[in-house]
């Protein structure tokens, strides 16, 4: 299992960087897309080690991590405003369902090279 620490320090690095800047936009939509953008960046990165919890099984580790992200980035998405609820649900699954298999796809050719 890999350390979890460095991806929540470049998580909280993310954020606060995002944060940061958006305090420095004027036009306040765009301030709040940063804001946005930058915690839904920070969030998916600090959950990345979900995945390296090898003594879980693939289908739980997936559970786990569409939990958090159904409680963490959902919300976020849905705050931002960029879509009504029914398109935010719609990219919330497609963005996790090509996440996902880009995920798995990657981990198995990594696999095979071992």
């Amino acid at each position: 299992m890999k350390q979890a620490r460095p991806f929540l320090i470049s998580a909280a690095i993310t954020a606060l960087v995002m944060v940061v800047l958006s305090f420095f936009i004027d036009d306040d939509m765009q301030a709040k897309s940063a804001l946005v953008t930058g915690l839904i960046v920070a969030i998916t990165i600090a959950a990345i080690p979900i995945y390296d919890i090898d003594r879980w099984s693939l289908a739980k580790r997936s559970v786990v991590h569409f939990l958090a992200m159904l409680v963490t980035v959902f919300p976020l998405l849905l705050i931002s405003e960029w879509f009504s609820v029914p398109v935010s649900i719609l990219v919330f699954l497609l963005f996790g369902v090509a996440g996902w298999t880009i995920g798995y796809i990657v981990n198995r050719v990594q696999e095979k090279r071992k």
